[in-house]
Formats: structure tokens, sequence, C-alpha cells
């Protein structure tokens, strides 16, 4: 598994506080296809990015395990929304939206998600 060279690995407080405030549809949920992130609010610094961008290697590693469709059982674990929303994913299209996630987190630095890529 990719994400097994990136250890040791633990989540900021910053990161752990942007995870919390996306499992309330409250605070993140404002229509279909529509969140609210924040992700300025939360992710301050560089340790604060690699932690996210370790988080989202995982994640794409369990995707990967899936057949063509995520299912539904598994979207709505990793939501945690607290209630059932989301129908089987196409596995494409989630690791497609996770890839586009992390070039929002590393900005115009390609070098650096390149650099992640391949650790």
């Amino acid at each position: 598994m990719r994400s097994e060279s990136k250890m040791p690995f633990t989540i900021t407080t910053n990161v752990d506080q942007l995870l919390e405030s996306w499992s309330s549809t409250d605070n993140v949920f404002i229509g279909p296809g529509c969140y609210q992130l924040e992700i300025d609010k939360y992710i301050q610094n560089e340790r604060d990015i690699r932690s996210l961008l370790l988080l989202i290697d995982i994640l794409e590693d369990k995707i990967k395990e899936f057949g063509e469709k995520v299912p539904a059982e598994f979207v709505n674990k990793i939501a945690n929304f607290g209630t059932d929303i989301f129908f089987d994913q196409h596995k494409s299209q989630m690791l497609e939206a996770l890839h586009k996630f992390k070039i929002l987190l590393t900005g115009s630095n390609s070098e650096f998600l390149i650099e992640w890529d391949n650790e």
C-alpha cells in the first residue's frame, strides 16, 4: 500500500477539526453537489496539507479495492453525516474527485503533488 511509505502518521489538530466540521450536514451540505469545505479555515500549513494528503491516499487505496462501483454503505460511512444520503458511486468518479481535491490542496504547486504521489 502506497501510504505505508509515508508512515508514521498523525492527523494534525487542524485536519481533525476540519473532518469534524464536515461530519455535520448543517455545516457542510448546502444542496445536491454543494459543500462548504472551509479548507482555508482549517488547513494552515504544509504539515496540515501533508496530513490531509495522506488521508486521501488511504481513502484512494480503499476505494481501489472495490469493483466498478463503491457501495453506498462505504460512501455513507466515510461521509459520516449520521444518516444515509448517498447511493452507490462510480469508483472512477470518486478517484477523479479525490485527485482534483489533491490539486486544490497543493494549488499551483504541481511539483509538490507529483513528488507526493511518487513517495
